[in-house]
């Protein structure tokens, strides 16, 4: 199972508690993606209508939601924000979602002092910008855990094998 499957893994398996109406978004890198994810997001923030939107890294999807959620007047949170490489088109596009996501945020999640300096650099309120920690590694550690139910079998044998377990 490759990292990233694994991770959306562990956070499907989290959410469902908490919704019969779990949206998985992937995203294939195609410049249509986001124009759909903002229309199909936008018309499900419309009928639930949430107090914010959270959005986690700097996918176009990411960028689609938080476009969404500030056309409909929410406010939005951003989880992994303030990650930068000062280099617009590396990695793209990446790096330019990141920076319009942060122009649309109420609520910037960063995961380091480094993060939420970039942001504090950009003229972003520092009220709003909170170090939170590394979510990736978070959702590796709790993954590990071998008490953890899975509904994925090829996850389960990985977390049970004996020695170490490598993510790439």
């Amino acid at each position: 199972v490759g990292f990233r499957n694994a991770e959306r893994i562990f956070w499907a398996e989290k959410l469902r508690a908490y919704s019969d109406e779990l949206i998985l978004c992937t995203d294939d890198g195609s410049a249509g993606r986001p124009g759909f994810v903002n229309a199909a997001l936008q018309e499900l923030l419309e009928r639930e209508k949430p107090d914010w939107v959270l959005v986690e890294g700097d996918t176009n999807s990411v960028l689609a939601a938080g476009l969404a959620g500030q056309k409909l007047g929410l406010r939005v949170g951003h989880v992994e924000a303030g990650l930068r490489t000062d280099d617009m088109w590396s990695p793209y596009p990446e790096e330019v979602n990141r920076r319009l996501v942060s122009q649309m945020t109420s609520l910037h999640l960063a995961p380091t002092a480094t993060s939420r300096a970039n942001l504090l650099r950009e003229n972003i309120d520092p009220d709003s910008v909170v170090v939170t920690g590394n979510t990736v590694i978070d959702a590796l550690m709790e993954t590990v855990r071998t008490d953890v139910p899975y509904s994925s079998t090829e996850l389960t044998e990985a977390v049970a094998r004996e020695g170490r377990l490598v993510l790439v």
